[in-house]
């Protein structure tokens, strides 16, 4: 079966419908919200075909369907159009890492603080020699996704758990500046519906560290990416004049 441009362009307006609303997606809502130029009987067949494929799964509880990891990892390497952040945030972010930059350690509570202010999501650090950094757990139940109780004691457990929170990095790439791990690319058990965005960055003094920000699968991708590469550009240019 062929991915076609309109299956393509449904997934895109699924994962945006799912983002912003956390509940599964309908083929009436569709057709109301996006302009697909197709009636919802149409709409119902081509998901029921990408659900066959893989990208869509059925919700038992609803008629509706949400997008899986192969139709994020669609989204975020292929479809996602990336949103540009305020100028008021950039300054406020870059001025409050900056008062820290004499200290690491406190560089790297600062980050992790403003990494998960800004984002909204439990962010972490782990530097080249294992320390671990994290803030951001009150964010955690913010999303519906964590009313599920295994999937909140999983994450909240990992954070007492430095090591594993460490080994998230095992799968991650340091070829790209920004990564994403969804689902089971994180590699531990009871994260298979969250995803991962990180990058990896230099540190003043020497060494280097990984920051990432920790979620639901429908991380708001587009706007968190953009969020940790200013994040990685700060800590390296900090790196280059210290």
């Amino acid at each position: 079966m062929d991915l076609t441009e309109r299956k393509v362009r449904l997934i895109k307006a699924i994962i945006q419908e799912y983002t912003s609303n956390a509940s599964a997606v309908g083929s009436q809502t569709l057709a109301q919200n996006y302009e697909l130029s197709v009636s919802p009987a149409t709409l119902r067949n081509e998901m029921s075909d990408l659900v066959e494929m893989g990208y869509l799964v059925k919700e038992h509880v609803s008629a509706g369907r949400v997008p899986g990891p192969m139709a994020f990892r669609l989204y975020v390497h292929e479809l996602m159009d990336e949103q540009e952040i305020p100028v008021v945030s950039e300054v406020t972010i870059k001025q409050r890492l900056w008062e820290e930059r004499h200290e690491v350690d406190r560089l790297l509570r600062q980050l992790v603080r403003v990494l998960a202010e800004e984002s909204k999501n439990l962010s972490f650090v782990v530097t080249h020699d294992g320390t671990v950094y994290h803030a951001g757990a009150v964010h955690v139940l913010r999303h519906p996704e964590f009313y599920n109780i295994d999937l909140t004691r999983t994450v909240l457990h990992l954070l007492d758990q430095t090591e594993v929170l460490a080994s998230i990095f095992d799968n991650a790439s340091s070829q790209q500046e920004i990564g994403v791990l969804l689902g089971e690319e994180i590699g531990i058990s009871g994260l298979d519906q969250c995803g991962l965005i990180y990058a990896q960055f230099t540190l003043p003094h020497g060494g280097y560290a990984r920051m990432g920000v920790l979620g639901p699968l429908r991380l708001n991708y587009a706007r968190i990416m953009p969020l940790v590469r200013y994040f990685k550009q700060i800590l390296d240019e900090m790196s280059r004049v210290w």
